[in-house]
């Protein structure tokens, strides 16, 4: 239930990294499964169809008071999965992620590109099989839990996380592996009974996965060190099998970093004229990074300390609720508190039928840290400018796999006083996703400013071309029968204006909103205003990536009215073609924020 309704309610590509984890995945479809270097930039060559879905949906990850229609919602579905019409794609933070964390998305995609499918149907096909697979491996592994299964569902339930499954990301992946070789770890832990060769490859299966996906979280395998040795028929097993786990997972991350090194590009020689939205940090340099922590060792405890310090409230904020596609939606500081208290207390008080001794807790809380350690580093490397003394790009969700560690530490201490996880973690999931809805809600359909003039039509009302202030007019539109969108449209001249709406009066911080869809290439959105003093205000949008003259393509545009005001102006379709062209479904709005 709460799948659907976050689904129902989150745009496409409004998650973390979206837009590069879709590339990267439709670049695997393809059968490129090694990321390309062009002209000092990293990515791929890829369809232009992929870039014409970018432009349309990236303006809403980052502008807060742009709202989603359903047109715009569902436009997705309206632009075809293709393999023509190339352009090269910049996704340097994802290129070099292993294939196997795409193959399900991957082949979702091939699939619905080869019934000639669209865009709509290979990104929700995808994140609809990643659901069922994810949501029948997750119930397998936590009823094999003897312990805190409980727990781990009320982990899985809470806003990031259930936000993180309706986007298109590895994140999924990754708790799902850990949470899965958790509890075969818990189920042979407790019941001691022999370890058959079924289970032993689960394990090595598992953390060869694991260090393709995210290599940090094989640190996990050093449970299998508790076990018993006659689970393993002997000490010399046991050890023979730990040895080569970790020998094949050593020899799979050298491999694999290899790999990423050899094509990694510092942002100072990034390519200059594609830096800005390629998913690149001032200042970050891999190497130089690397060698400045092992000629400075001694900095990574102030440095750890000092990032928790300023960054720790951030962090449990979007481990709980941290949505929106920078994690920017989150839930307060005092709720953050609450539900990490409420849950802290539910974990200390539980009461299990088998009760982890101090080994298995100290062990456990040990490997939490160090992995968390190592998230944090990795991301000093990673994303962080060389020398810098806090680290950054640091986000809570990143630590949801490793909760079932903190569980086992901490969990069940107070066993003369319990308390059912039900009767604490039920209302404080309530709260959240509560929190978590209401925040996306208001985010994506609800106006953040308030709608002073309003016009629009599809050309279908007997008089089409009217307003509340009846300032449109045809100029060199001619409303046609054209079947596209709807019954009828406006076609416009070659080199001509249509549907000019004049404006003034406007103050700073005011919105102008122009919508439409257009038939053929070369038919923009304009605004064009002047100022006595600063001169003129100029803005269109057009079609950039065109892959065919009978599709219909939906163009947005919006302008902000700067500091230096125009004293008049007017907004219009433009025809910049030799023949002519075909709009509809056409909307004009000016908008004022509230506050």
């Amino acid at each position: 239930m709460l799948f659907l309704i976050y689904a129902a309610i989150k745009p496409p590509f409004c998650g973390p990294d979206e837009f590069v984890h879709f590339y990267r995945a439709y670049q695997i479809s393809e059968g490129t499964f090694t990321p390309e270097r062009s002209e000092g930039r990293i990515g791929g060559s890829l369809p232009v169809c992929l870039k014409e879905a970018h432009d349309h949906y990236f303006p809403y990850t980052y502008l807060n008071d742009l709202t989603v229609d359903k047109g715009s919602f569902l436009y997705l579905f309206h632009i075809p999965a293709t393999t023509q019409n190339r352009v090269f794609v910049d996704f340097p933070n994802t290129a070099t992620y292993s294939p196997i964390s795409y193959l399900l998305q991957a082949g979702v995609i091939c699939i619905v590109r080869c019934l000639h499918g669209s865009l709509g149907m290979a990104y929700y096909g995808s994140r609809l099989l990643v659901f069922i697979i994810y949501l029948w491996l997750m119930m397998a592994a936590i009823r094999r839990m003897p312990v805190f299964k409980w727990h781990a569902a009320i982990f899985l339930l809470l806003p990031t996380s259930v936000y993180l499954l309706n986007s298109f990301s590895v994140d999924p992946i990754n708790t799902l592996l850990c949470f899965v070789f958790t509890s075969f770890f818990l189920e042979d832990y407790f019941k001691k009974e022999i370890i058959n060769p079924k289970r032993r490859l689960a394990y090595l299966f598992t953390l060869l996965l694991l260090s393709q996906v995210k290599y940090v979280f094989v640190v996990m395998g050093w449970l299998l060190v508790l076990l018993q040795p006659s689970q393993f028929g002997g000490s010399k097993r046991k050890w023979v099998m730990i040895a080569s786990g970790f020998l094949l997972c050593l020899l799979s991350i050298l491999f694999s970093t290899k790999k990423v090194e050899s094509v990694v590009i510092p942002y100072e020689q990034y390519n200059h004229l594609y830096r800005e939205g390629s998913y690149t940090n001032p200042g970050v340099n891999f190497d130089e990074q690397k060698n400045y922590l092992q000629s400075h060792p001694s900095i990574i405890p102030s440095l750890l300390l000092e990032s928790v310090r300023l960054h720790g409230t951030f962090y449990l904020q979007s481990l709980v609720c941290g949505l929106g596609t920078y994690m920017e939606l989150l839930v307060s500081e005092n709720a953050t508190f609450l539900i990490v208290i409420g849950l802290l207390l539910s974990l200390v008080f539980s009461k299990e039928p088998y009760v982890p001794d101090v080994r298995l807790r100290l062990f456990a809380i040990g490997l939490f840290l160090i992995i968390g350690v190592l998230i944090l580093i990795s991301q000093y490397l990673l994303w962080t400018e060389v020398k810098h003394i806090v680290i950054n790009g640091v986000q809570g969700r990143y630590f949801m796999a490793i909760l079932p560690l903190l569980a086992i530490g901490i969990g069940g201490w107070g066993q003369r006083l319990t308390l059912p996880p039900l009767v604490v973690g039920l209302p404080l999931l309530l709260l959240s996703n509560g929190i978590g809805i209401n925040l996306l809600y208001t985010r994506y359909a609800t106006e953040s400013i308030k709608l002073m003039e309003s016009f629009g039509t599809d050309f279908e009302a007997s008089i089409p071309l009217t307003s509340s202030t009846s300032m449109v007019s045809k100029a060199n539109g001619t409303v046609v029968n054209e079947p596209g969108t709807s019954n009828h449209c406006i076609a416009v001249a070659p080199n001509s204006k249509a549907m000019v709406l004049p404006f003034k009066n406007l103050q700073h911080r005011d919105l102008v909103l122009l919508k439409a869809v257009v038939k053929g290439r070369g038919g923009q959105l304009v605004l064009l205003a002047k100022n006595d003093s600063c001169g003129n205000i100029y803005d269109a949008c057009t079609v950039k990536y065109f892959t065919s003259s009978e599709r219909w393509y939906r163009l947005q545009l919006r302008v902000e009215m700067p500091d230096c005001l125009p004293n008049e102006g007017a907004i219009f379709l433009f025809n910049t073609t030799d023949s002519i062209l075909y709009f509809d479904e056409v909307q004009y709005q000016f908008k004022r924020p509230k506050h």
